[in-house]
């Protein structure tokens, strides 16, 4: 990932669950969003989902390019009530 300037890393606990790197910008992440991760290729029960708790962004500007790092610190969240069906996708 070390050549693209956005990175993402999403956390449970202390244990990395998947991270993304692009060289555009991410949306903005706010405290208490969920994130689905149906299309992350990631084994876990359907109707699961992540929700933010914390968010901590990192500042890489020592030698070569900058780069924006985010890291999302994250709990399991039920969503299979409430969430998006995604047969549609």
């Amino acid at each position: 990932m070390g050549d693209k300037k956005y990175e993402v890393y999403v956390y449970q606990g202390s244990k990395k669950v998947v991270s993304f790197a692009d060289d555009v910008p991410f949306m903005a992440f706010h405290v208490g969003d969920t994130l689905n991760p149906t299309f992350w290729g990631i084994d876990m029960m359907p109707g699961l989902a992540y929700k933010i708790l914390q968010i901590e962004h990192m500042i890489h500007a020592d030698d070569g390019p900058i780069r924006h790092v985010i890291f999302l610190y994250t709990e399991m969240k039920d969503v299979a009530e409430d969430g998006v069906d995604l047969e549609d996708f």
